[in-house]
């Protein structure tokens, strides 16, 4: 098909969904092809819904679509843009799709059923290939009817129309699925099974990113604080000449990068600096890689360096091999044994470096990473490794696990560097304008989403910044109250001897009070499915599991339990505190032995643990520290140990009364 090209045009992206009108603008480059790339082979379009189809072709050009024994006619508007509704029409199909105007597209092997979009950051876009039963999951993918949408999240300082990259809807198979996003998979698959319909799968994630990445300028604005990360999109949109200057002339860039460490980090002062295989290391700090440094340097960002020693094995001795490092935080320089092997400055891309067997020994090999960043390495244990080739299944030494790691430089300490040549997939609106508003407006049943570890250290912020987010993505797409299902994160980091105050938890709190205040949204907990040491656990399939259920039962009515308890209220009876949950059928614990995680504390707010007793649908607590409790918390630690269920094997949702 013959594209048209735009120069410096303001497209009206919701023409015909019965929306307010939205302004995106097209760069001088914008390509703007006759069909939006949603529509192709293997698609699957909205069931019982007028269904928006659009594209772009010459003004006044007429355009007729043809499907599923309807058809509608539209005209092109003075940007270009085109859009007609079709439907509704019935779960079923193949179909096939006829599009007749200046061109003439033919979409084949089309479905008819739901769409939901997936989204949020590297829980989300952990892959199938990488989950606990991956080899199980994947052999029963061959799932003709679900339908995947993997699309590729390129950051764009103005919202677009359509992707700047080829994107395909992919047949759901053993094969297509082992890239997939997992919680999407797992969700998408027991939906299909369960209500016997059609499903398609959008998928867009990226590790590391926030909240504010995701929304859109008109979300951004309406959060108090919002004008700050606004502000960030506005400088960042400033530098793309700077960075196409830097992609004419990139010996010119790396320059300009060296001299800046050279200046500013103390670890760069020499070479090769702290890379030096013979460097004392004992004053360096211990963290558990791959992850954010965000646990041990919260609000960090600058150039941090990592060290890990190994032994090379006998089965990867006297060979070139591939050093595997996941995605990063911007940019990183790489040496093996004080020799450079490699460095990059694309964000969130999966790093891969040859080394030349002249370069290992048998043993004491050291690999020193310098990032400079505010997350680091971001991926997951599987993407960290040392391998004999790129090939799947190829021997590996395992590289995750407990790394060395010293600040260099923060970066409000130093001059600013240049800036980095790929676009920083956590500017606030990047995303949301390189991989949302093309989407937008197709109907779409819902969203799906698993985010907020980069967001932590901010839940009171993330409270309004969900929202937010929430109800600007549905003023863009045609159902505007679709469902909005969120993760509730999972344990993650220390469990500590005594009740504390968890960060973590306050942030579960945040995730919890926006599901319940906002309409048509819900969320499932994963407090048992956490990982202390790494913040990628990997049982998605239990991940999506749950989700299929509170889908089931809150989005399609079916009756199924899809919540473990939820507190509602506590009664004090003397020394005892009585509490109250709904969602508790069969209510017991996960190991058999009696319920754990609860404290209570009294009016000095000092938390103790309870000993708690289960009877009927209420749980009594009581503590010999706390003869007149008036508070009780359950669930409250980064990782903590808690074991309420009901007969749905669900967990107890986190939860405290007080407010202190």
């Amino acid at each position: 098909m013959n594209p048209i090209h735009r120069a410096c045009v303001i497209v009206l992206c919701a023409v015909g969904s019965g929306l307010p009108p939205v302004l995106f603008a097209a760069d001088a480059t914008t390509t703007l092809p006759f069909v939006h790339p949603l529509f192709a082979d293997n698609m699957v379009m909205p069931r019982d819904v007028a269904a928006p189809v659009w594209g772009w072709s010459p003004s006044g050009s007429r355009v007729t679509v043809a499907f599923g024994g309807q058809t509608a006619t539209g005209v092109a508007d003075a940007s270009g843009r085109w859009s007609v509704k079709i439907g509704p029409i019935p779960a079923g199909g193949p179909h096939t799709m006829t599009i007749v105007g200046p061109e003439t597209v033919t979409v084949k092997n089309v479905l008819v059923g739901d769409i939901w979009l997936c989204s949020g950051q590297s829980n989300m876009h952990f892959p199938v290939k990488s989950a606990t039963g991956a080899d199980q999951i994947s052999a029963g993918s061959d799932l003709p009817q679900v339908r995947l949408f993997p699309v590729q999240t390129r950051p764009a300082a103005d919202a677009q129309c359509t992707f700047k990259e080829p994107q395909a809807w992919l047949v759901c198979s053993p094969d297509a699925v082992k890239e997939f996003s997992a919680v999407a998979y797992c969700f998408g698959r027991d939906l299909h099974q369960h209500l016997k319909v059609p499903i398609g799968l959008i998928h867009t994630s990226a590790g590391a990113t926030t909240i504010e990445a995701w929304s859109s300028v008109a979300a951004l604005e309406s959060v108090p604080g919002g004008d700050r990360d606004i502000a960030d999109l506005a400088e960042w949109k400033n530098l793309l000449a700077e960075w196409d200057h830097y992609d004419a002339d990139p010996a010119h860039y790396q320059k300009l990068m060296g001299d800046w460490y050279l200046k500013n980090d103390p670890g760069s002062a020499t070479e090769p600096g702290w890379a030096d295989p013979k460097l004392e290391k004992a004053d360096w700090k211990t963290l558990l890689l791959p992850g954010t440094w965000q646990k041990e340097l919260p609000g960090f960002e600058g150039v941090v360096w990592f060290h890990k020693a190994f032994d090379l094995p006998t089965n990867l001795a006297g060979k070139d091999v591939v050093l595997f490092l996941g995605p990063m935080d911007r940019r990183d320089t790489v040496w093996i044994n004080g020799e450079k092997i490699g460095q990059s400055d694309s964000n969130g891309w999966v790093r891969q470096y040859k080394v030349s067997r002249t370069l290992l020994s048998p043993t004491h090999n050291h690999i020193v990473v310098r990032v400079l960043g505010s997350s680091g390495l971001v991926g997951t244990p599987d993407q960290l490794s040392l391998r004999e080739s790129t090939a799947p299944g190829a021997v590996s030494l395992p590289l995750a696990g407990a790394w060395q790691y010293r600040i260099g430089v923060r970066l409000k300490d130093a001059t600013r560097p240049p800036s980095l040549r790929s676009g920083n997939p956590s500017i606030s609106g990047a995303l949301f304008n390189g991989a949302i508003s093309p989407l937008a407006p197709f109907a779409i049943k819902g969203v799906v989403w698993y985010q907020g570890e980069s967001n932590t250290n901010n839940p009171v912020k993330y409270a309004r910044s969900l929202p937010a987010m929430i109800k600007d993505w549905r003023s863009r797409f045609v159902n505007a109250d679709f469902p909005f299902l969120i993760v509730q994160l999972p344990g993650f980091g220390d469990t500590h001897s005594d009740p504390v105050t968890s960060q973590w938890a306050l942030f579960r709190e945040s995730q919890a009070a926006v599901a319940r205040s906002t309409p048509a949204c819900g969320f499932v907990t994963t407090i048992d499915l956490g990982e202390p040491k790494d913040v990628h656990p990997r049982n998605k399939l239990e991940v999506g599991r749950r989700l299929a259920l509170l889908a089931e039962a809150t989005v399609y009515g079916e009756p199924t339990e899809y919540s473990g308890p939820v507190f509602q209220s506590m009664t004090t009876d003397g020394d005892s505190v009585i509490v109250h949950c709904c969602h508790t059928d069969g209510l017991t614990t996960s190991d058999g032995k009696t319920p754990c995680g609860f404290a209570v504390a009294g009016e000095d707010k000092h938390f103790f643990w309870a000993a708690a007793v289960i009877d009927g649908s209420r749980i009594i607590l009581s503590s010999a520290q706390v003869p007149q409790p008036v508070a009780v918390r359950y669930a409250w630690d980064d990782t903590p140990k808690a074991n309420l269920i009901n007969a749905a094997h669900l967990p107890a949702v986190p939860f405290r009364t007080d407010k202190w």
